[in-house]
């Protein structure tokens, strides 16, 4: 992976990982089921397929809303990118989607590309953490014409 590349993971991924929400089910956080409402540490495995651990260094931070809404905060690098914006819902018991979108720009403030990062979380109720995989696709400033595809694996563990 080169560094170009290592350093946009470090700032796409502040919150969950990948599947889109799709007409199978996905929806917002609906009631007994422990959610993931809150906020969030969030430890990033690029090209990983084995469970992240919270020994990466890549960590950011997200919030989930009752709402089904999720923001998330990187920490920058160039391009700069701007808070991840978007969607989770259930997929089934103690499992969760998540979709969000953030853009970057140069240093003069320019849109250069777009990341569109999708995750699928499960829920452990003994470690009170979610765990998952997750895909990003970086594409043109329009969105159209996807560059860069990769995945990995990503741990988060609840604020308290």
């Amino acid at each position: 992976m080169s560094t170009r590349k290592v350093s946009r993971v470090f700032t796409l991924l502040a919150a969950s990982m990948a599947v889109v929400l799709t007409a199978s089910g996905a929806s917002p956080h609906q009631g007994e089921d422990k959610s993931p409402v809150g906020s969030w540490f969030v430890y990033i495995c690029p090209a990983a397929t084995d469970p992240c651990s919270t020994a990466s260094p890549i960590i950011n931070i997200t919030s989930f809303g009752k709402d089904g809404t999720l923001i998330g905060g990187d920490f920058g690098a160039n391009p700069w990118p701007s808070p991840g914006l978007g969607i989770w819902g259930k997929t089934g018991p103690d499992q969760f989607a998540t979709t969000f979108v953030e853009l970057f720009s140069d240093a003069q403030g320019a849109l250069v590309n777009r990341a569109k990062i999708r995750g699928a979380l499960t829920y452990d109720h003994k470690s009170d953490t979610l765990a998952g995989r997750f895909q990003v696709d970086i594409t043109d400033p329009s969105g159209q014409d996807v560059l860069d595809h990769f995945a990995g694996t990503a741990l988060l563990t609840r604020m308290h």
